[in-house]
Order: structure tokens, then sequence, then C-alpha cells
């Protein structure tokens, strides 16, 4: 493990579970390292360097991320190792997450980050650390349900407040 900053003992426990997984299935000259991603629980690199990502914050979300949680994302990035950067979240990867004990969903819900921001729309809500300065515009609209996506900076006490769209010139 890179000498980085002090690990915790969830990253430890993590890093050690992923490396033996990574090996198991193969991944013999790809890295492990981990990453400060407020989103996304990992990331497969397919560069000159091929690497795993784990989320940091994710590994030590202790109060709303399982460490079963933790495995799933751990083994939905082998997966992509393992399967090949062609193959995305088709068919063929999905064959090999569910081959490796990964339940081979594209996308987490889990809850580790620290949205600032919150975008809504008729049928769900996502949130972003960032301000979405595109969405201000007020001409977004949802591809699902069609309605409007509206930004709402979130406070400290966890309540909503919606921005207003910025005025075209």
């Amino acid at each position: 493990m890179a000498s980085e900053a002090k690990k915790t003992l969830r990253e430890i426990r993590a890093y050690n579970w992923a490396e033996t997984m990574m090996l198991r299935h193969g991944l013999i000259n790809w890295k492990l390292k981990f990453d400060n991603a407020d989103r996304r629980g990992g990331r497969a690199h397919f560069g000159l360097i091929k690497f795993i990502s784990i989320s940091r914050k994710m590994v030590n979300a202790i109060s709303t991320v399982s460490w079963p949680e933790i495995k799933n994302v751990i083994l939905h990035e082998i997966a992509h190792g393992v399967a090949g950067v062609q193959h995305g979240h088709d068919a063929s990867w999905k064959a090999v997450a569910k081959s490796i004990g990964c339940t081979a969903d594209r996308c987490h819900t889990l809850q580790f980050g620290t949205a600032k921001y919150v975008l809504k729309c008729g049928c769900t809500a996502w949130r972003k650390p960032r301000k979405p300065k595109k969405y201000l515009s007020g001409t977004y609209r949802c591809r699902t349900c069609k309605q409007p996506i509206r930004v709402y900076e979130v406070g400290v006490d966890g309540t909503l407040e919606q921005l207003m769209a910025i005025e075209k010139k």
C-alpha cells in the first residue's frame, strides 16, 4: 500500500481484500489506490498504467455504507478490468460481474459525499458537490419525466433553497 496519509482500519481492510480479489481474478499487473471521489464508489482505469481506484470517502462512511456494499463496489471495478474497456456495462461485463460475486448493478445509491447542491425534476434528484451552472439557465429537462431540472442549494440544516435561473442577456 502506498505511503500516503495514515490509513483507517476500514481502508486497510478494503485495500487488502481488493488486492486479494484482483489477484484471484487475474488482474496481476493492475495497481490499486484510493481517491477522494464524492459520488462514484470506484473506477477502473485502462491507461498505460492500469489501476482500480476506490473512494476513500465511501470506504470511511461507516454510518451509511456497509462492508458488503464496499465489497460490491470493488467487485464492480474488478469486473471492468476482467471484461475489458470495450465492454462498459454491457451484457459481457454483466456476466463477468455476476460470475465473480458482484450484483452487476450499473449505479449505486450510496450516500457518502458532501453535496452542496441538489438537482430535482419530477421523478428523481441528484446531488452535486459543485454549483451546476449549466442547469441554472432553466432550459434543461429530464429525459424521463420531461419536467424542468431545478437547482437547490443545501443549507447547513439540510433544507433546500431553490436557486433562480440565470437571465440570458
